[in-house]
């Protein structure tokens, strides 16, 4: 039996095999089309279901897409047929399992090379040559027994970890420059990161300002919208890069229209927009929607918009406004850590802290275990003044990346083109009459590095010859 058959038919009968590959199998180890929607199928309902699917279920479900055709639905089929027919044997479990591994490898690197090959005769894809190396890399680290964590002491481990250190990781810019400071040059991948702020104040004005901006510095984006259309979302990205106010987009010349979003396009990444029903869908739609656009169109997003937590599902069944919040921020983090997102959504403030000027972890109105799984969470504020002068502020609660906490960041924002920016004032300075320092003395160490780093700012923290010192320590 071929490699991809034995995968594809112990997924299905054996459960100690399953759960030993299947994090680490992907529909691209396939060959085929057939083998590959197949698959696609086996790892959603076990997902899902936690348990393996019978051959019944998988034809039963097919028969019912809509978006197999009767062609391929004949295949299918075929291949259910010959799975069902053919005679269990024994294999020893360990030479299943390093097969598997071997195979996966094999096919990894065979794709690396294809589309590098690819990459180097396309003229137009010149600026996607950088992630070659990286490509090769992930073919060539593919290892099973990673499940079983890091040996700290362990010699090959310490090396892994030291190169490690070395590198720089991946950082996703927002396009302004002064949350990228505090976030230490931006978002990384594998983690959730939250936008919290009251109603009205901007949230998905915000996600679309970062999203366009991203998409701007050559990232892969995909934006899930469970509130607005995928029209509406769309036309106030368009709004932001015609330079124009989102209710004039239908008015634009059509020529400036198409030749500014091609002209945008040249040397941009990419992005999808897709709506899916308020309190309508969960993380497993969202992985079998960004499966079927790989396996359809071949994009990966680097990061991931889902608009927003709160009016997103949780898989789990599960009671109460806690629970239910809880699970969709373990989910989405699960999402991104295990598919290599960089994950960003929103959630409500409290009523009550609408106005607050000093915003808490606690102040989430939907579920304190939200932020408890957060990553990095930003409040944004503003009031009838800010409002007038066109700005707003963005304080970081938690932070992860850098510790850097409590920092007033004042931002100039116009809702009328869903854009927000650094702030135009040649020396902006934070409000810290109210600031309330961390109760980490890292975070208040990083704090004050911070503002001694921000453009020689007069300093608003009075520094001492013993955190010197521990600052000295702390960035040797």
């Amino acid at each position: 039996m071929k490699h991809s058959n034995l995968i594809l038919y112990n997924l299905m009968k054996n459960n100690d095999y399953t759960q030993a590959v299947l994090p680490y199998l992907k529909d691209e180890y396939f060959s085929k089309r057939t083998e590959q929607i197949l698959f696609i199928y086996i790892y959603q309902f076990i997902t899902t279901y936690s348990s393996l699917p019978t051959f019944a279920f998988l034809k039963l479900k097919m028969q019912k897409d809509d978006r197999i055709s009767d062609q391929q639905l004949e295949k299918l089929e075929e291949k259910i047929d010959f799975l069902e027919s053919t005679e269990p044997e024994n294999y020893d479990l360990k030479w299943l399992i390093d097969e598997t591994e071997e195979y996966c490898r094999s096919v990894a690197i065979e794709n690396a090379v294809i589309t590098a090959s690819e990459v180097i005769s396309d003229s137009e894809k010149i600026k996607e040559r950088q992630y070659l190396p990286e490509l090769f890399r992930e073919a060539l680290a593919i290892d099973f027994k990673s499940l079983l964590g890091i040996e700290f002491f362990n010699p090959e481990d310490v090396e892994k970890r030291f190169k490690k250190y070395l590198e720089k990781a991946d950082r996703y810019k927002t396009g302004i420059s002064t949350i990228d400071k505090v976030l230490g040059g931006g978002f990384v991948k594998k983690t959730l990161n939250l936008i919290t702020a009251g109603t009205h104040i901007g949230k998905t004005a915000m996600m679309c300002s970062f999203c366009k901006n991203m998409v701007q510095l050559g990232y892969n984006v995909v934006y899930i919208t469970l509130e607005m259309s995928e029209e509406m979302i769309a036309q106030r990205h368009e709004a932001n890069i015609l330079d124009t106010e989102i209710n004039d987009v239908p008015d634009v010349n059509e020529k400036k229209f198409k030749n500014d979003l091609k002209k945008f396009a040249e040397t941009s990444g990419n992005l999808w927009i897709k709506e899916f029903p308020t309190m309508g869908a969960n993380t497993n739609h969202f992985k079998s929607y960004l499966s079927e656009l790989k396996l359809k169109k071949g994009f990966v997003p680097d990061i991931l918009f889902v608009d927003y937590l709160g009016i997103t599902l949780p898989i789990r069944n599960v009671t109460g406004l806690y629970e239910s919040g809880k699970c969709v921020a373990e989910e989405l983090r699960a999402l991104g850590v295990r598919d290599n997102y960089c994950v960003i959504s929103a959630t409500q403030t409290v009523k009550a802290a609408y106005n607050s000027s000093s915003p808490e972890l606690t102040d989430n109105a939907e579920s304190w275990g939200i932020p408890q799984t957060a990553d990095v969470m930003f409040s944004f504020l503003t009031n009838d003044e800010l409002r007038e002068q066109g700005r707003i502020i963005a304080i970081p609660l938690k932070n992860r990346l850098t510790g850097i906490l409590k920092t007033k960041i004042e931002l100039d924002v116009n809702y009328a083109k869903a854009r927000f920016t650094d702030t135009n004032s040649k020396n902006p300075q934070r409000d810290m009459s109210k600031f309330k320092p961390s109760k980490n003395p890292i975070s208040n160490l990083l704090i004050k590095k911070q503002d001694m780093r921000d453009d020689k700012r007069k300093l608003k923290t009075k520094i001492t010859d013993k955190d010197r010192e521990e600052l000295d320590k702390l960035f040797q």
